[in-house]
């Protein structure tokens, strides 16, 4: 499941440009962003 999660979320970047935005003038809403997924997916390998 966190393989096609992160292909989405990678695929909407590059459409779009939201997370590179959101993790430069918004890094706290982007470290809850991160903290959701951790919490998601914890058996999963941290990449982030």
């Amino acid at each position: 499941m966190r393989p096609l999660w992160i292909e989405r979320i990678n695929a909407g970047t590059r459409l779009h440009g939201v997370l590179s935005e959101l993790s430069m003038h918004e890094p706290y809403s982007f470290k809850a962003l991160v903290d959701i997924s951790r919490t998601a997916f914890p058996l999963e390998t941290r990449s982030l």
